[in-house]
C-alpha cells in the first residue's frame, strides 16, 4: 500500500516542509508553533494544538477559511485558466497550487499567475496528468485534519508574536522557524528587500532560551549563525536554477529525535 501523502494546507507549494515530515515523527502529539507557516505541513501532520503565523494575506486567508475552498471532483487545465483571475481565486487555491509549475504560489492584483505545469495557455501539455486532476480525496483528508486540529491562525509577522502567545499554545511547545533564506530569491526578500536578518537571529536566540526550537535554512546560514546542521535535503528550484540544499537544526535537546537518528538522515553527535 502506498504511503499516504502528508497532510498540508496546499498540495504543491514551493518551500513546503512536507518532504521533511517522514523524518519528524517524534513531533507527533506535541504543541507546535510555526512562525512562517506556509502549508503548515508539520503541524497538520503531528500537532496536538497549533499556532500558525503567516505574513502572506492570501495564505493566511486560506489557512483560516480552509473549509471554504472549492475543489470539484475533476479540475482541468481549462478550469485553471478560467478561475485563476477570479476576484476570490483563493477559493480555488488547492487546485491552482496542484497545477502550478514547480509548486509556485504566486499572484498579483489580477489573481493567481503561476504558469501551468504544462506551459503557458494554449500550449500542449507535457503529461495527461497535468490536464485534469482529481483532488477531492486529498483535500477532504486535509480538511478533516484541519477541523480536528482547529489551529489558531495569525496573519502577521513572526516578530509580532510574544513568548506569552507561544506559551499559551500548551505544554512544551515546539517553535518552528522557516524564514526567507538569506542569499536566495524568495517573494519576501526579492520584492521588498526588507527582511531584517539580524533581528531574526536575535529572536531565534531568545526563543531557544525558553522553548524547544527547530530551524530550517541553508546550511551556510545556519552555521554562520553559530548553530549545527543536523540534516539536509535537496530543495527543488525553478527550471533556470540548479537544485539547492535545505538544512535543519534542532536548537534544543527537547526538539531532537531519539533512537536511530542516523536512519532518518540526521547527525546529532
Amino acid at each position: 500500500m502506498p504511503t499516504p501523502k502528508p497532510a498540508r494546507l496546499l498540495p504543491s507549494y514551493n518551500g513546503s516542509k512536507s518532504r521533511w515530515v517522514h523524518r519528524l515523527e517524534h513531533l507527533r502529539g506535541r504543541n507546535i508553533v510555526e512562525l512562517f507557516a506556509g502549508t503548515a505541513a508539520v503541524s497538520m501532520s503531528f500537532a496536538d494544538r497549533a499556532l500558525l503565523v503567516e505574513l502572506d494575506p492570501q495564505v493566511a486567508t486560506i489557512a483560516s477559511r480552509y473549509d471554504e475552498l472549492i475543489v470539484p471532483e475533476v479540475f482541468t487545465r481549462d478550469d485553471y485558466y478560467a478561475h485563476r483571475g477570479d476576484p476570490e481565486w483563493w477559493r480555488y487555491a488547492y487546485c491552482l497550487s496542484a497545477m502550478a509549475f514547480s509548486g509556485l504560489f504566486r499572484y498579483s492584483e489580477k489573481g493567481f499567475n503561476a504558469t501551468h505545469k504544462g506551459g503557458g495557455e494554449g500550449k500542449p501539455g507535457t503529461s495527461p496528468a497535468h490536464e485534469a486532476m482529481r483532488l477531492q480525496e486529498d483535500y477532504q483528508r486535509s480538511l478533516a485534519r484541519w477541523r480536528e486540529l482547529a489551529p489558531t491562525i495569525v496573519h502577521g509577522s513572526y516578530a509580532d508574536i510574544t513568548d506569552e502567545q507561544i506559551a499559551a499554545v500548551g505544554e512544551r511547545p515546539v517553535v518552528i522557524l522557516d524564514p526567507p533564506y538569506e542569499g536566495t530569491i524568495t517573494p519576501y526578500n526579492q520584492k521588498n528587500g526588507q527582511f531584517d536578518y539580524d533581528a531574526y537571529w536575535a529572536r531565534v536566540r531568545e526563543l531557544a532560551a525558553r522553548f524547544d526550537v527547530i530551524i530550517f535554512d541553508t546550511a551556510a546560514n545556519i552555521e554562520r549563525a553559530g548553530y549545527t546542521v543536523h540534516g539536509t535535503r535537496t530543495m527543488l528550484m525553478n527550471a533556470a536554477r540548479r537544485p539547492g540544499t535545505e538544512a535543519i537544526s534542532f536548537l534544543t535537546d527537547g526538539a531532537k529525535p531519539t533512537g536511530d537518528t542516523a536512519a532518518l538522515g540526521f547527525t546529532l553527535s
